[in-house]
Order: C-alpha cells, then sequence, then structure tokens
C-alpha cells in the first residue's frame, strides 16, 4: 500500500494466492481496479513507495519457495515497465524508503540463499544498485521489519525471524553508521509482522504478532523513537492482525487489511 499522486494505491496478494493487481482510491471508500493485471507479475510482500515522481513495485514474494530481485515503474500506476533484476539477492519482507534523492533497501529473507539479510542497498533511479558498506555495528539479520523517515533519518524497527522476534530500534541519517535506541518507560514487545508508519509528527507501530501464532491489535507511538505510549482506543477498534497495511493519507491514519481481513479504518488526530 502506498500514496502515489495523491491517492491511495492497494496492490498484490498473500502467500495463499500473489496477484498483481492494483486498485486506487481517492477517499479510501470508493476504490477503482485501475489494472487487472499490471505487469509486474504476481507477487507478494513486496515494497510499493514513490520516489522522484515514479512509481515503483520492488522485489517480493513470487509463489511458494520463489522470491524476485525485480524492480518495476510506474507513471501513472496503470503502465508499469521493468527497471531491472536487481543487482542484489531475491527478497521478500525487506523494507524499502525514499531518503535524500536515493531508494534504500533493508533486509528481507531470500529463497535462493536461504537466509534472511542485514544488508542494506542504495539506488538513485531504481535501475543502478550499489551495496552500502556499513561501518560499526547495525540490527541483525530480518524480515517483517518497519521503516519509515522521520526526523531526518531512517529507522529499522522490530521484525525478525520465525523462531526470534525482536522490538528493537535502530536509526542512521546516511545509511553507513547505524544507532541502537535505548527506550525509556512502557515499551512494546518483541514483534513482527508489524507496520510502521509517520503520522501526525510521530512514528506509529500498528498490529502484528509476538510469534508466528499469534496478532496483535496494539497502537504505540512516539515523536523521538525513545519514549514510547500505547494508544488507549475509545470506541470501535480493528480486529487482531498480523501485517496491516498503514499509510498516512489525507490527514489521516490509515489501517487497511492485514491477516485474512479486508476491512479499512482511519484515524483523525
Amino acid at each position: 500500500m502506498a500514496v502515489f499522486n495523491n491517492k491511495l494505491y492497494f496492490g498484490g496478494g498473500t502467500y495463499v494466492q500473489s496477484n498483481d493487481a492494483l486498485y486506487q482510491s481517492d477517499d479510501g471508500i470508493t476504490w477503482e481496479q485501475i489494472n487487472e493485471n499490471a505487469g509486474y507479475g504476481d507477487r507478494a510482500v513486496f515494497s510499493m513507495l514513490e520516489h522522484k515522481n515514479s512509481f515503483f513495485i520492488i522485489a517480493g514474494y513470487e509463489g511458494p519457495s520463489v522470491s524476485t530481485s525485480s524492480v518495476y515503474s510506474s507513471l501513472n500506476g496503470e503502465t508499469w515497465n521493468l527497471v531491472t533484476t536487481g543487482a542484489w539477492f531475491d527478497r521478500f519482507g525487506q523494507t524499502v524508503l525514499s531518503f535524500n534523492g536515493s531508494l534504500w533497501m533493508f533486509g528481507g529473507y531470500s529463497f535462493s540463499q536461504t537466509s534472511y539479510l542485514n544488508d542494506v542497498w542504495k539506488s538513485v533511479d531504481g535501475e543502478t544498485w550499489d551495496e552500502v558498506t556499513v561501518s560499526g555495528p547495525i540490527w541483525s539479520d530480518r524480515y517483517y521489519h518497519g521503516s519509515v523517515v522521520f526526523d531526518g533519518k531512517m529507522w529499522v524497527i522490530a521484525g525478525g525471524q520465525d523462531d526470534s522476534f525482536t522490538n528493537d530500534i535502530w536509526y542512521t541519517e546516511n545509511g553507513v553508521n547505524w544507532t541502537q535506541v535505548s527506550p525509556v518507560g512502557d515499551f512494546w514487545s518483541d514483534r513482527m509482522f508489524s507496520c510502521l508508519v509517520v503520522y501526525d509528527d510521530k512514528m506509529w507501530i500498528i498490529g502484528g504478532g509476538e510469534t508466528l501464532g499469534s496478532s496483535l491489535n496494539e497502537v504505540w507511538f512516539s515523536s523521538d523513537g525513545v519514549s514510547w505510549a500505547q494508544l488507549q482506543v475509545q470506541g470501535p477498534m480493528w480486529s487482531v492482525r498480523q501485517a496491516p497495511h498503514c499509510v498516512s493519507y489525507d490527514g489521516k491514519l490509515w489501517v487497511i487489511g492485514g491477516g485474512s481481513t479486508r476491512d479499512i479504518w482511519s484515524l483523525d488526530i
């Protein structure tokens, strides 16, 4: 899920059935399927984002034991072109950010390497990628983590491996030097499959699970990455779920789907 040209976009499938159908909405209520077969191939757990006025779809899960390194771009969300098959290992569950004029990719899981990853890659245009040589400590191999640009930094938060979830918090200003944050006060537990988003000048971590078989509907937020507070919801609330999609759009925080759900929720503060 992403915002492109001031519209919401939602696409892809699940582990059970990946696809390349793409939908768009101006208000989160009325959705239009703009392309039944967008052309970037059936996939799930990929990265979707805007960068330099282009819309990118990067890597992802194509089917049982198959992940891809391909990168596609579009100027309108309807017509897609293959940019590259990627200089890096195939993967899914990675995160990709647009920061300081470049695309940045972090971690994931590669079927071809049968390994979790903690590598960092950078590209100005989405076609030519260079691996970043990290100096000093960095977050451990992981997938299904969260990443955002916040306070002039790139953040990698939570995620992990199937048998070891984390709740660590890291940031960098240049992709080379990473700093681990030591939270104070109340803090959320180890988790994976959460959604991380920036809204109302804060970072928000939403949903996920503490184990492969558990699901959460907790919402935590922070204005600095150090002190966190749990949102105390009054009234209706979306159900527990892993891998929700979340985005800041039209002055609201949106939570869409996750797990086997298809519902749409918004929060206006």
